[in-house]
């Protein structure tokens, strides 16, 4: 990235807030019947989640909005089946993706930590999103969870925008030379349906909650329920 451009990264000091719809593609090798029946419900109601993105020049916070009219159970499912249980926090000056994870009277509420590792690759092909000409980057998502081992899981597909000069997008992942309007992960898309980019000032910052590294946080709930 050269300097003007890295200027001009910098020089975004708007307060932005992006409404994306949450999209679940049909799947139907799924062997589990539960999981089936869960993963059904879910898709029947994907209109009516949507997920927020609000950002500075300097870090984002990314949820996924509860719609009243979706049971506790449904709304939960939806989180773990497009793997974004938690608020999602992300500085711009570091790597990190910091996590707030609810710990529902089992433990306190706690701020896990990971690494993304996505390694561009990009595209001039183009399409409008949200009023907004988008570009065109693809990757596969690496995870370190904390412990040193990158996880390549799976192909991402991200629609990014140029004009909006932030690196941020949907979960903290980013990276790339504009904003994310549109990111296909797995079976999951979100997308953008509304962007506001003089949105009334929020408090995005980390919660000032213990952190530890998401490793850490998956081993003490495997001994929990091995105990």
């Amino acid at each position: 990235m050269d300097i003007l451009y890295f200027l001009s990264f910098m020089g975004f000091s708007q307060n932005g807030e992006i409404t994306y719809s949450l999209l679940l593609h049909k799947v139907t090798d799924i062997d589990n019947d539960v999981l089936k029946k869960q993963f059904d419900v879910i898709v029947e109601n994907e209109n009516i989640i949507n997920a927020k993105l609000y950002f500075n020049s300097s870090e984002m916070k990314f949820e996924i909005v509860k719609p009243s009219s979706l049971s506790i159970d449904d709304y939960e499912n939806t989180l773990r089946i497009a793997d974004n249980e938690g608020v999602f926090y992300k500085k711009q000056s570091d790597d990190l993706i910091y996590k707030l994870i609810s710990g529902k009277k089992r433990y306190n509420d706690i701020i896990c930590t990971r690494k993304f590792f996505t390694e561009w690759k990009l595209y001039d092909k183009k399409k409008i999103i949200a009023g907004y000409e988008c570009l065109k980057a693809e990757c596969t998502l690496g995870t370190d969870y904390g412990d040193g081992e990158i996880i390549y899981s799976y192909p991402l597909t991200a629609w990014y925008c140029p004009e909006i000069k932030s690196q941020f997008g949907p979960k903290g992942i980013g990276g790339l030379p504009g904003v994310i309007l549109e990111l296909n992960q797995n079976f999951v898309t979100f997308k953008a349906t509304k962007v506001n980019l003089k949105a009334s000032k929020k408090d995005i910052s980390i919660p000032k909650l213990k952190i530890i590294k998401e490793m850490d946080l998956i081993k003490y709930i495997q001994s929990s329920i091995e105990n």
